[in-house]
């Protein structure tokens, strides 16, 4: 995070901060809306597309703050 002299944050940085929380909501929205669809259909692919898709959704959320910001 950039900061001026007195420590406050920029505000752009805090705008693309907010975006990114607001981007990775809607995402676990629709990702949760899939489980809960594939439940209905079959327990244990949807118990692999939760330990697969939370694991790579992890490592992208690290990989995009540490490397891309």
């Amino acid at each position: 995070m950039s900061t001026d002299e007195r420590g406050e944050t920029d505000a752009s940085e805090q705008t693309r901060q907010l975006w990114f929380g607001v981007a990775l909501a809607i995402i676990y929205a629709a990702y949760t809306i899939l489980i809960l669809a594939l439940l209905s259909v079959d327990q244990s692919i949807a118990l692999i597309i939760v330990v697969g898709g939370s694991v790579a959704f992890g490592l992208a959320i690290m990989i995009h703050v540490l490397y891309f910001r």
